[in-house]
């Protein structure tokens, strides 16, 4: 690299720049050597989608008869600066072995990476092997795209492993590539750290670099790599400009089509199917050819991934033959949608699934069910507001599995539901919530004394009911009745103090009016009480109580009654004053005349 004119600088712990030379030194690369101080890179890696590439290390240094301290050497260059056949790694120790020692300011000795003299094995780089099982299988990992872990203890198997595998890097042109070895791990694609959280595999080893133990699918990433080397098909400019994606897409397509049987092999425990349909997660045809094959594995598994069996559900519907329905393996979704744990998954995808024209059987079934029976709010709202296929057998299955339903729940069902859409509804119901409407309504029963004024208000806007109007009609006659009850307790009150005032003006122990025991007499109460106990007759039942009046006749008939009452009552009132009144002032006045004859014949 350094013949070609690399671009390299050398940074203190604090990001400042100790040595450099270069055209392209940036603010950004003294912020980097910061990080990698921070992370203790042993190797920084970066291959842009342009192919310039970005090396970085930072190295253990000791002033002579100093302490130790840490430098961070960063080397840029452009694609067309260095040999894309071989690994720019190896050159880029050595350089960076020399610019430290070039600093004549400090008289830097290099100490090591991560450990005092492991600087030497880097020197000798090129003589130490990779296990070719290894190699391949962390090479299959990155052409599947998928993330890579590795844990290690030593700063240099990792850097020897990267070095074997750049080539590979390189058929990547397009994309954005980086690689770290540090001491504490990254949160990226590829990451080899002595810490590294939840690692594929352990490296061990000196001369000779392995993995401490296969990790699971091997085999499969060995295949994998093997093919994308020697297919003939695969050559850079195949994939020059393609997304990894696409590249990851391509390749797993094409060994699973060249061996088939070899990959199914690999897949053989029913719960191995978790990590077959990660990989052909987004490849219809290969799925089809998972359910046809692995049919009875798929049965016994256990789902581990609720997210991604839920994708491969919507992404097989989406995309399914129709003309296949029926077919060996076909109905495998619906295994599989059985066997999700997750009901918010379970209701999210649902959602989804109708919306597809057609939409599939165990997906209604779920839907109605979850709204009908569970009275799901979230369910029930978008079954109010679903839009019934125009195709006659879909709308008829739609409608006979919600009268199935229907027919599950109680009379308190149907409140129930209608409550919960009169409390989350606001706007114009779709088919389904007419349908929903129609099937309340068959059970004959009017709910409106269920609902308070909002919610009648709402299921009308909603359904274009008449709730409203029966809940006023409602209060009208509760109105009527309390007038009614309030007239009768006056009424009642009068004739109450009527008779008092009788009961006073014969009372035995009154000077003014002595007692008259006829007054008393029971058929004089009956003459007093017959007629207003008949008349009170309609309205008080044989307890005593108000009896309820609820129809036109009787309302009439109270009315005719409280004109009645009041006639009776200026009857009674003018009698009072005409006849007893006028009875007991005459006696007052007999009275009083015997009295002032008495006082006279005294004096």
């Amino acid at each position: 690299m350094q013949g070609l004119g690399t671009d390299f600088f050398v940074f203190n712990s604090t990001g400042k720049l100790l040595s450099g030379d270069g055209q392209h030194y940036t603010n950004e690369y003294s912020s980097l050597a910061k990080q990698l101080d921070s992370k203790r890179n042993a190797l920084y890696l970066n291959l842009d989608s342009e192919g310039n590439l970005v090396l970085g290390c930072s190295f253990l240094v000791k002033q002579v008869g100093g302490r130790e301290e840490r430098v961070v050497c960063i080397s840029s260059c452009t694609r067309d600066r260095y040999d894309v056949k071989s690994s720019p790694i190896n050159e880029f120790y050595q350089r960076a072995v020399t610019e430290i020692k070039k600093i004549d300011k400090y008289e830097y000795e290099i100490v090591g990476i991560w450990e005092e003299g492991d600087i030497s094995r880097i020197e000798d780089l090129e003589n130490i092997v990779v296990d070719p099982d290894l190699k391949r299988y962390i090479e299959g990992k990155i052409i599947s795209d998928e993330k890579v872990s590795v844990i290690s203890y030593d700063a240099v198997n990792p850097i020897t492993v990267i070095s074997s595998i750049y080539p590979l890097l390189e058929k990547f042109l397009g994309n954005d590539i980086t690689i770290n070895v540090s001491k504490y791990p990254y949160n990226i694609a590829i990451s080899f750290s002595s810490m590294e959280p939840e690692p594929d595999l352990e490296l061990m080893g000196r001369d000779i670099v392995t993995w401490k133990k296969a990790p699971p699918y091997s085999d499969y990433y060995i295949i994998l790599s093997q093919t994308f080397e020697i297919e003939e098909n695969y050559p850079l400019p195949h994939f020059a400009g393609k997304d990894r994606e696409h590249i990851a897409r391509e390749a797993k397509k094409n060994i699973f089509k060249k061996y088939t049987g070899q990959v199914l092999n690999i897949f053989n425990h029913p719960n191995s199917i978790n990590k077959l349909f990660n990989l052909y997660k987004n490849d219809i045809e290969i799925l089809s050819d998972i359910f046809k094959t692995k049919y009875q594995a798929i049965n016994q598994m256990y789902i581990e991934n609720d997210s991604l069996i839920a994708q491969i559900i919507l992404e097989y519907e989406a995309n399914r033959d129709q003309s296949l329905v029926g077919i060996s393996g076909t109905n495998v979704p619906s295994i599989l949608f059985s066997k999700l744990h997750d009901e918010s998954i379970k209701k999210q995808l649902v959602s989804k699934l109708m919306k597809l024209n057609p939409y599939p059987s165990y997906a209604l079934e779920y839907f109605v069910k979850k709204a009908i029976v569970y009275q799901d709010i979230d369910m029930l709202k978008e079954l109010t507001y679903f839009s019934i296929p125009y195709d006659p057998r879909l709308s008829r299955d739609f409608e006979n599995t919600v009268e199935r339903h229907f027919q599950q729940i109680s009379l308190s069902g149907y409140i129930d539901i209608l409550k919960l859409l009169a409390d989350n509804i606001r706007s114009k119901s779709g088919d389904g919530g007419k349908l929903l409407y129609k099937y309340i309504i068959s059970s004959g029963k009017d709910f409106s004394k269920e609902l308070s004024m909002d919610q009648a208000k709402r299921l009308d806007k909603c359904f274009n009911t008449k709730y409203t109007k029966k809940k006023k009609d409602e209060q009208n006659r509760k109105r009527i009745i309390i007038l009614e009850t309030i007239a009768v307790v006056s009424v009642l009150g009068i004739i109450i103090l009527a008779i008092a005032g009788t009961w006073i003006y014969t009372s035995p122990n009154n000077v003014l009016f002595p007692y008259n025991e006829s007054v008393m007499d029971e058929t004089v109460l009956g003459d007093y009480l017959g007629p207003v106990l008949g008349l009170l007759e309609p309205l008080i039942d044989f307890n005593g109580n108000l009896t309820n009046i609820s129809s036109v006749e009787n309302e009439t008939a109270l009315n005719d009654t409280i004109i009645n009452e009041t006639i009776i009552n200026e009857t009674i009132t003018n009698e009072t004053i005409n006849g007893n009144e006028s009875s007991n002032i005459t006696k007052l006045d007999a009275n009083l005349s015997n009295n002032t004859t008495g006082n006279n014949n005294i004096s």
